[in-house]
């Protein structure tokens, strides 16, 4: 009788670092004209913006002041002060609890990719991690 090994279920960080990459990866056609290449081939991908990699690049860290926190209180009453930035559109997070937390996976891809798009696209963890 065989039996039949089922994989272990992943976990909820699992599936979410996977969502996250795929957000991140994704890149949509913008309305403008799409460029052609030498060949004369269209590049749909030209020009397109990514909301996701862009509020990623924009993240701040949750243990140092805000850089554009002038009078200390928030527009966002209903979100966790740890989330948003008085902007409404930063990303705010603890970039030491964020380092420990994929250095601790880092046998893992998928957190070795997803440090290296933050790494890639915020200048600000680059700076913590140097």
């Amino acid at each position: 009788e065989t039996e039949v090994v089922l994989p272990a279920p992943q976990s909820l960080a699992d599936r979410c670092s996977l969502l996250l990459l795929v957000l991140i990866n994704h890149a949509r056609p913008s309305a403008a004209q799409p460029s052609t290449d030498a060949e004369g081939t269209a590049d749909a991908s030209v020009g397109a913006t990514n909301p996701f990699k862009d509020v990623l690049g924009k993240m701040q860290d949750s243990d140092r002041p805000l850089a554009d926190d002038s009078n200390g209180s928030s527009s966002n009453d209903s979100i966790p002060p740890q989330l948003v930035a008085d902007d409404g559109t930063t990303l705010v997070a603890s970039y030491n609890a964020l380092h420990d937390a994929l250095a601790t996976s880092l046998v893992d891809d998928r957190a070795v990719l997803l440090l290296y798009m933050i790494v890639y696209t915020n200048h600000g963890f680059l700076n913590y991690l140097l």
